[in-house]
């Protein structure tokens, strides 16, 4: 198996078992390297990052907040990312 269809399999495995250590323990059809594992981790921390910037730009939530430049929220009412991502330019270019 190349390695494009081996880690789209461990990806679906992963979905489908939902934790890493599912994978890990052996509980798939395909043993993992440590590698493979170590994505899959990084993949978890990923998700649970976008579901804190969702719960965070979320604008019924009245219990946390941001703060950012009002231009860049103002220019980015669409997406929290979008205005994130403006005002992390602005801070790249003063540096």
């Amino acid at each position: 198996m190349d390695l494009k269809n081996r880690a789209a399999n461990l990806l679906i495995s992963a979905i489908k078992a939902q934790t890493v250590e599912d994978v890990d323990a052996g509980r798939e059809e395909f043993s993992t390297t440590p590698h493979e594992v170590e994505l899959l981790s990084r993949l978890e921390e990923l998700e649970k990052d976008k579901i804190r910037l969702d719960w965070l730009g979320d604008v019924n939530n009245h219990v946390g907040n941001v703060v950012l430049p009002k231009e860049c929220v103002l220019r980015n009412v669409h997406s929290m990312r979008a205005a994130i991502d403006e005002a992390m330019a602005i801070k790249e270019r003063e540096v």
